[in-house]
């Protein structure tokens, strides 16, 4: 049996990983060995799956510290905490692209990422999110509580649309409260007026990658190649 995970019997063990705009720094211990190696991929997700792909190179007899510095070669996924730094008015910004799907617990992980890649820098981050679908009669408590994780991990600007969004915007701090709207077109203005040099710009939702992933995004990216007036 090989196993991988946080576990300390696993065969391929997390010790620690660290998000930063530029990926993930993750230490591990494989077997009896530690290495420490980057991937160009956020998330504690990724990091395990990195360890998956190493404990399967180890059981094959393969030089795991050559596939642990090969893995940061590995393209991103669209979508999927994607990050792209752009250029904006007077410097640019980080583009983290999370648009394929969203629920409470990849919204809070999503979150989670952005507010470690910021530490030890000057960013601001800007939370775009749109409303997570299927949470039935459950959904405003479940809006409301991802609005307290924002809260609590002092995300500095929220814009967010759709009418499950409504209950999380209700109570955000004035202060955290860039924009809401029933549809993404409705705080197209208001994101392009927030963003910022050195900002950290979160784009996630829930159902939404024909609006988010095909419109929103490259509307941001036309935003940062031409300027306001021309996205």
């Amino acid at each position: 049996i090989i196993s991988f995970g946080r576990h300390p019997e696993a065969t391929a063990r997390l010790l620690a990983v660290h998000s930063t705009v530029v990926g993930s720094q993750v230490t591990a211990k494989i077997g009896k060995q530690q290495y420490t190696y980057a991937i160009p991929h956020l998330g504690q997700h990724m990091a395990l799956n990195s360890l998956a792909a190493l404990a399967i190179i180890r059981a094959t007899g393969e030089d795991v510290a050559t596939a642990a510095a090969n893995l940061g070669r590995v393209p991103q996924v669209e979508h999927r905490l994607q990050v792209e730094k752009l250029a904006c008015q007077s410097g640019f910004f980080y583009l983290v692209d999370d648009s394929y799907n969203a629920n409470p617990t990849s919204m809070r992980s999503a979150i989670d990422t952005v507010t470690e890649m910021r530490e030890g820098t000057n960013a601001r981050i800007i939370a775009v999110l749109g409303e997570m679908w299927g949470l039935e009669d459950q959904s405003a408590r479940f809006h409301q509580e991802l609005g307290h994780h924002l809260i609590e991990k002092e995300v500095d600007r929220v814009i967010c649309f759709g009418e499950e969004m409504a209950a999380l915007y209700a109570i955000l701090p004035e202060a955290l409260r860039g924009g809401y709207g029933v549809f993404y077109l409705d705080v197209m203005d208001a994101i392009l007026d927030a963003i910022g040099p050195n900002d950290i710009v979160l784009v996630k939702g829930s159902g939404h990658i024909d609006e988010i992933g095909e419109v929103l995004i490259p509307k941001i990216r036309r935003f940062a190649a031409q300027g306001r007036a021309d996205a």
